[in-house]
């Protein structure tokens, strides 16, 4: 915990290494569905597993890191379908340098997973995973 206490850059972080290291996976899924955090779980319970392995912020940081990485091919896939190649790899570039991709992607939040899903949404494998989804759950 000095270690993490040591390299945060926001107090957000903060509140994240407190959840997944004061916790087990139960305690974790508890406090994110109270008003003392409002993130949706999904990258509390990823960081989590990943604090499992050792509690170095670096694991901690992980799932955003993941995310961050898996929205540039993600971005890539949703333009070579609807614009071409080309727009594609410009758009990619973009995500790929733009400072809130690296930001988000470095830091011990759920943030990064924000434009991945957004991302993901939009393409046509998430519109077709969502109304699978969406068949399954018989709606």
């Amino acid at each position: 915990f000095d270690q993490f206490l040591a390299s945060i850059t926001e107090l957000d972080e903060l509140s994240t290494e407190w959840i997944v290291s004061s916790n087990g996976f139960g305690g974790v899924w508890s406090t994110v569905h109270t008003d003392a955090e409002i993130t949706p779980p999904l990258f509390f319970l990823a960081s989590w597993l990943t604090a499992q392995i050792d509690n170095a912020p670096e694991l901690t940081r992980l799932p955003s890191l993941a995310a961050g990485v898996a929205t540039i091919p993600v971005v890539y896939l949703l333009g070579l379908r609807s614009v071409g190649r080309s727009a594609a790899l410009v758009a990619a570039a973009v995500v790929t340098l733009s400072p809130f991709t690296i930001y988000y992607s470095a830091e011990a939040r759920g943030y990064a997973k924000g434009p991945l899903s957004l991302i993901w949404g939009s393409s046509p494998a998430g519109q077709r995973g969502a109304a699978i989804l969406r068949r399954a759950g018989g709606r």
